[in-house]
């Protein structure tokens, strides 16, 4: 059976106490220097999420490195702390014209962590403007391949992707199915409004009852939505119903 647990980052400690009964595990993001010390009672799993674009880093970009690297070592850090078994990482976006997945390959694979798995990213993020790497099953294929691992499948990114690319948002789901699918991820948006937008299940109009039928039901999920304790509520008790 699936296990349903809930993303938090540093901040997350009051929205923590509120629903940990409700969940099977914690996916927190590794923020660099934060050491989330509210969680070290916490006996169930926990799943670590890299620092990604949005905060700066992005594995794609030689010229960033030694940002990149500090963040997977605090990131590997916090795995072995808390006996994480995934480390989910955004392989990162086009900034300039030496980005590229072979340089994702170059700077995380002499690290030899087995519990790196990749999410699928957005074909164009509208908040950078830029393209991303990973959007689509391709390019999640040779990164499997390059490291022996799996992904994490975000619905929201790949329904995004699908309609800034006019491909019908649930076959281009399907697609991801010939990957080795270790975590998911889950929120719900707007059909119409091609943007991440991380609303509370069943308040946008994402097919989500169809996508969580296309996958195995022994694949953990995360639920990435706000932190309105009611709503959240909603969202467990959604993923649950719809996991039978």
């Amino acid at each position: 059976m699936r296990k349903i647990g809930i993303k938090l980052w540093p901040d997350g400690k009051k929205f923590y106490d509120q629903i940990k009964e409700q969940v099977d595990f914690i996916e927190i993001m590794a923020v660099v220097g934060e050491k989330y010390k509210w969680l070290e009672n916490w006996k169930k799993p926990i799943v670590i999420h890299h620092e990604h674009s949005g905060m700066g880093i992005n594995h794609a970009n030689p010229k960033k490195k030694k940002i990149n690297l500090r963040s997977t070592k605090w990131a590997q850090k916090l795995a072995t702390k808390f006996k994480a078994k995934k480390i989910i990482v955004h392989p990162g976006n086009v900034e300039n014209k030496d980005c590229s997945l072979a340089e994702v390959v170059k700077q995380l694979k002499p690290l030899k962590d087995k519990r790196i798995i990749f999410e699928n990213l957005i074909y164009i993020d509208k908040h950078s403007g830029t393209y991303m790497f990973a959007y689509n099953w391709h390019e999640l294929h040779y990164l499997c391949k390059k490291f022996k691992t799996g992904i994490c499948l975000d619905f929201s990114h790949a329904t995004i992707s699908a309609k800034e690319l006019m491909i019908d948002p649930k076959a281009y789901l399907k697609d991801f199915r010939r990957l080795p699918i270790k975590h998911l991820h889950i929120c719900d948006g707007k059909l119409e409004l091609p943007v991440d937008l991380h609303l509370h299940l069943q308040e946008g109009n994402f097919p989500l009852k169809k996508y969580l039928k296309i996958f195995p039901k022994n694949i953990d999920i995360t639920i990435e939505t706000g932190k309105d304790i009611k709503k959240a509520m909603h969202d467990i008790t959604f993923v649950r119903n719809n996991n039978k």
